[in-house]
């Protein structure tokens, strides 16, 4: 390098020695080493925080899910829950050939409940019902706040008569309950009405069967409340 700079009359200074190049050119290496392990371990620290935002999205967008089908009330699916699932299960009756019975259930007297001992002791009871409700269904059953004090069981291969048993127990052992009120305990009574309908023909007709079963509610409030009835059946 001096000899070919000497011949084209240019000064290149003092040039290093072989053995000063290789020095830094290690040192060079080891530096780049070293700056490409910190980039891969930043490359590593995002991933890591990446797995972790999408894992607490999806997170969030289950409890969102469940939020938009739930009552925060009762923890009962709500009426959103309700129309899909009967949707749902009305298909399947109509595809299988199979029974699918409607219970609707309501507080006798609740806004006396809520008179007498406020809206708080009526929250109260409106939870109980639906964990009397809950805890008496089979899985693949669906129990959900329709609105109010009204409650809708979904029985999927149930024929009318095993859903009026049923309601028939669930009504007796809400009947037992003591509730506790800002004056001493009290007890309430729950209507029910039920509604039968069976595949093939059956899909479609979610409107149709909550009609039936409100008008076998309506029946069972008429003839004196806790009690009750099924669809068609006479009534004294």
């Amino acid at each position: 390098v001096a000899a070919a700079a000497g011949a084209l009359d240019r000064d290149v200074g003092t040039q290093k020695s072989y053995e000063k190049l290789l020095v830094d050119i290690n040192r060079g290496l080891v530096e780049l080493t070293q700056s490409y392990e910190a980039v891969v371990r930043q490359l590593e620290i995002l991933l890591e925080e990446k797995e972790k935002l999408s894992q607490e999205l999806a997170e969030a967008n289950d409890r969102l899910e469940r939020l938009a089908h739930t009552d925060p009330l009762t923890g009962l699916g709500n009426k959103r829950s309700l129309e899909q699932a009967l949707v749902r299960d009305l298909a399947r009756a109509d595809r299988d050939k199979t029974n699918l019975s409607i219970v609707i259930a309501d507080v006798d007297h609740f806004k006396q409940v809520n008179d007498r001992f406020g809206h708080p002791t009526g929250d109260v009871v409106l939870q109980r019902v639906a964990k009397a409700l809950s805890s008496n269904l089979r899985t693949g059953d669906l129990a959900a706040r329709f609105g109010g004090e009204e409650f809708v069981l979904i029985l999927p291969g149930t024929n009318a008569f095993g859903a009026k048993l049923a309601a028939e127990r669930i009504r007796k052992f809400l009947a037992g309950l003591q509730m506790e009120g800002p004056q001493g305990p009290f007890s309430i009574t729950v209507s029910f009405g039920v509604a039968c309908v069976c595949g093939p023909g059956c899909g479609g007709q979610a409107k149709q069967i909550i009609a039936l079963a409100d008008e076998a509610l309506y029946a069972a409030k008429a003839g004196g409340r806790n009690r009750v009835v099924m669809h068609g059946e006479p009534t004294t």
